[in-house]
Parts: C-alpha cells; sequence; structure tokens
C-alpha cells in the first residue's frame, strides 16, 4: 500500500464510511420487503388452505347426502409411513394430499410474482412520465393562481 497523508486517510475514511451506511441502509430495506412478502405468502397461502378445506367439506358433506353411509373399515395391508424426518405412527390412508398443498403454494407464488412485475411496470411508467415531464420542462414550471387555474380546471 502506498504511503498516505492524514487529509488522504481522512477522506478515504469518509467516502468509506458513506459507502457504508448505504450499504447498511439497503440491507436494511430488503429485510423489511422480505419481512412483508413472507407475511403476505403466509397470509394467502392460509387463506387458501382454509378455502380448500371448506370445499373439501362441502364436497364430503354432498357425498354423505347422495350415498348411503357404509361402515368404515381399514385397508387388509396399509402402506408403510416413511416420514423424512424420522417414523411417525400416521398411517398412509390417513395422510391429507402433499401434492395438493404444493400446487396451492405454486399458484401464490407465480401470483406474487405477477403482482410483482406489475408493480414494476406500474412504477417504471411512473418514472417514465416523471423523465418526460421534467425533460418538457413542466416540473419547473409556476403553480397557476386564480382565472388561469380555474380555466385549466374547467378545460381540463
Amino acid at each position: 500500500m502506498k504511503r498516505m497523508t492524514i487529509e488522504e486517510c481522512d477522506a478515504a475514511i469518509k467516502r468509506w464510511r458513506t459507502k457504508f451506511r448505504i450499504a447498511v441502509n439497503r440491507l436494511d430495506d430488503l429485510e423489511r420487503i422480505k419481512k412483508r412478502l413472507v407475511a403476505r405468502h403466509a397470509k394467502e397461502a392460509a387463506e387458501a388452505r382454509a378455502a380448500a378445506a371448506e370445499q373439501e367439506a362441502a364436497q364430503h358433506v354432498t357425498m354423505i347426502a347422495i350415498a348411503a353411509p357404509e361402515p368404515v373399515t381399514a385397508p387388509a395391508n396399509p402402506e408403510p409411513v416413511t416420514a423424512p424426518g424420522g417414523g411417525d405412527d400416521i398411517p398412509g390412508f390417513l395422510r391429507r394430499g402433499v401434492a395438493a398443498q404444493k400446487a396451492v403454494d405454486k399458484v401464490i407464488a407465480d401470483q406474487i410474482i405477477a403482482d410483482e412485475a406489475e408493480r414494476k411496470k406500474t412504477k417504471a411508467a411512473g418514472q417514465a412520465a416523471k423523465r418526460k415531464a421534467k425533460a418538457r420542462g413542466d416540473l419547473k414550471k409556476m403553480p397557476l393562481t386564480g382565472k388561469a387555474a380555474l380555466d385549466a380546471i374547467r378545460n381540463g
């Protein structure tokens, strides 16, 4: 490293502290955005699961009303259960569909991605309009007052 003077060292410290503050602020912003997205995704997933459960319950009630009740018996050879986190004692015929939940989660994730893309388009359009107004000089004009303001309101 080359020899520095005290002034050069002070200038470098000031420059790097500014960059550090910018980076820390950006990290805080990103963490807040992530927290919001996770909360929204969890809420939407819970709503989707509740709707699916209601639909399944309504379908089950309809099926009970149509068909005569039959005695419930366990299958002769139940499937062996192998859970990734160890063996739990829930037999395969009592398990709910995991594939159905994954499909619901994928739909919600796709919806979130589409919402973000739409928000980005809207934001880009607003930024473009502001750039054009700035180029035309509309942002530096004095606001209208009196009769001119009334004429502008009436004539749109």
